[in-house]
Parts: structure tokens; sequence; C-alpha cells
């Protein structure tokens, strides 16, 4: 009976045995690709050293340059993280660092402009892991654009009609498109500086898009603010940064004084027996350079003995704000409409006026410091 016991203690030991599971190996790190490093232009049969990061388990990584709109792979390269002790010349410094490495020749197969998609996809033992990563970038010659000729005019005329362009011819060894902006500068001694952008895409007033001429039309505005010769430098910027040698011209720009016009008051007023009684006064102002260019309007007023008043001198608005006595201060003197180039405030007589002939003097004065002529109107207070 014994011997039968012993007997059957390994098959109970070999039936538990079987009824065990195999413990579950633990799933692979996620594979995350990032922090690419590479420049933003690539420059044809120049050499660059190209890095990504890897996350995961990941054996190489597989670089496609596919040229944009194309979807098919034009140039091909493995990146490691060997240290380059398996790839001689991959330009590895550290294995295993989860960065990995490799030293490419951009050989593209057209010349001029043209952007690429790059596509970086991780593999272990053969097959793809990890989603792809994709960067954009721009392939182009790398020498800096030059600025050719400069077209403009010597002289901007103060109020002249119409619109003159500033135009510069821009060549760009990998094309038009390989322009990023055009920027013109204008400084003068003691003078604030300014700068705008010329267009060769057909709008600003560019004549036709894609001949290498960019170019921005001005009106009579663009002399608001400034007067005298200046120094007008335009250069050109490409897509990887470069900027061209400035080439400069000297632009003189003539800013006259504003004139006065359409004076609207009245010749003659009764004096109120009590209280008082508001008078609009208003002066159109004709600036050459356009309503932005005026700095301020100023009234000046004077009692019948010749002495003027303590306020003087008032502030004259284009606001289009009602006489409002509690914000006088704050614009609100009575003008009619806003920005229509009159200027207006509310003279205001009250019974203890002397009676008599007041005399109002009426200025502009613009942005660039020109004072116009002095214009002269008496109220006759009854």
């Amino acid at each position: 009976m014994r011997r039968l016991i012993l007997l059957s203690l390994p098959l109970l030991i070999l039936a538990g045995c079987g009824k065990r599971e195999l413990p579950t190996p633990p799933a692979p790190e996620e594979v995350v690709l990032s922090q690419a490093m590479l420049p933003e232009m690539l420059g044809p049969m120049r050499l660059y050293r190209i890095e990504i990061g890897a996350a995961g388990e990941v054996d190489s990584v597989l670089l496609e340059a596919v040229p944009r709109g194309t979807g098919a792979a034009e140039q091909r390269f493995y990146l490691y993280d060997d240290g380059g002790a398996r790839h001689a010349g991959d330009g590895d410094v550290v294995a295993f660092d989860n960065i990995f490495s490799q030293q490419i020749l951009w050989q593209p197969t057209l010349p001029g402009f043209r952007e690429y998609e790059l596509r970086f996809q991780a593999s272990r033992a053969g097959r793809t892991v990890g989603e792809p990563l994709i960067l954009m970038r721009s392939s182009g010659d790398q020498r800096a654009p030059e600025v050719a000729q400069l077209l403009l005019p010597d002289t901007l005329r103060s109020g002249f009609s119409g619109s003159l362009l500033f135009q510069a011819v821009v060549i760009d060894s990998s094309g038009p498109g390989d322009v990023a902006r055009v920027e013109l500068t204008g400084s003068a001694a003691g003078k604030a500086s300014f700068d705008t952008l010329l267009y060769d895409d057909g709008s600003h007033g560019d004549p036709a898009a894609g001949d290498y001429i960019y170019s921005l039309a001005v009106d009579r505005t663009f002399g608001a603010r400034k007067q005298g010769a200046y120094t007008i430098r335009i250069a050109a910027v490409d897509r990887s940064g470069q900027r061209s040698p400035e080439k400069s011209a000297i632009l003189v720009i003539v800013n006259t004084a504003p004139l006065l016009t359409d004076l609207n008051a009245p010749a003659a007023v009764q004096r109120p027996a009590a209280g008082a009684s508001s008078h609009l006064v208003s002066v159109r102002i004709d600036e050459p350079q356009g309503l932005q260019d005026i700095n301020r309007v100023l009234l000046r007023a004077y009692n019948p003995d010749g002495t003027g008043f303590n306020n003087n001198p008032f502030v004259m608005y284009d606001n289009g704000l009602a006489l409002d006595i509690s914000r006088w201060d704050l614009g609100y003197r009575g003008d009619l409409t806003d920005g229509d180039g009159v200027y207006s405030m509310t003279v205001i007589f009250d019974a203890a006026k002397p009676l008599g002939v007041y005399r109002l003097t009426f200025t502009a004065e613009d942005w660039a410091g020109n004072q116009s002529e002095l214009l002269t109107h008496t109220i006759t207070l009854d």
C-alpha cells in the first residue's frame, strides 16, 4: 500500500505543473521620435550632421527626403546610435544614448528652391516601430541674394497726385521663391527712421509677380511725419536667413505746411442778458500729406482791449464729440463729424463779457513741425 502512494506522487506533481501559466513577457517600451536637429535650409552638395532622439528599443532610424507634392522619396539615409563603432563616419558621438546620428551629403535632383518633407521612421529587427516624425525643410542655393539695382524717385513732392513706385531688382540664385522679404529703411540725422517692405507678388502696387522686381506704391500720405533728405537702404533676406549687402540712395521728402480754409464763425453775436450763449467755430485743414500729418490746430482768443484769454491757446478737435462742458478737457468741444478735416470748438459768451470786438486767430501745425499761416477772424459782441 505504501509503494502505491509513493508511485502516485510524481503524477500529482506533474498534473499540478501542467496547470501553471507561463509569465507574460514585458511589453516593449513605446518608441517615440523627437528633437530632430537639422537646419531650416539645406544647400546642394553640402555635408550636414543630422540627429534625432528616439525613446524605446530602436536599431536605426530611416530618413527619407520627399519633395513636396511628389510622394516619392528622393534621398534616403540611415541614422545610428553606435558611437561610430559599427558605421564609421555616421557622426554619432556617444553609443546608446538614444541620439541617432548620420552625416549626409545633400544632393537634390533638381536645382533651385524646393520644399521637402523629411520623414523619420524608427525600426527594430528589420521592422518599422512607432509613428514617423515628419518635418518640413527647404532646399536651395545658400548664397545670399543680391540687390542688383534701385529704381527710386529722387524726390517726393509735397501733396503729389497719384502714386510713385519704390522698386529694387533682386537676384537670387535659387529663384524668386527663395527670397523671404525685401526690406526698405529710411533714416536722417535727428529724425525718426522708418521701415517698410517691397513686394514681388503683384500686390502693393507691384506691376508683375515673380519678375525679380520688388515694388511698393506710395501716395502723398507717405510723406506724413517726414521731411528732408533721407538715406534709403534696401536689403534682401532669403529663406535661410542670409542677408544681402545693402544698396542705398538719397530720397528728398518735401513736406509743406497745412492750409486753413473754410472758416465758419459768426461775425456778431448778442450778449445774453443772463447765463451764457455758445457758438460753434470751425475751420477746414488742407494738409498736403493727408490728415494723419496734422499734429494740432490751435485757437487763440483776445478781448476787446487786446488782452488774451486766460486759457490761450485752445485746442480744436476733429473728433465728432458734442459739446459737454463737464468733459471739456477730454475734447468734448462740439465738433460735428469725426475725421472730416474740419476742426471745431465752441466759443462761449456770458452776460459778464464786455461788449466790443473779439479777435480770434487760428494756426495748424503738422508732425514735421511746419506751421500754417495765421488766420484771423473777429466777432463783435453787441
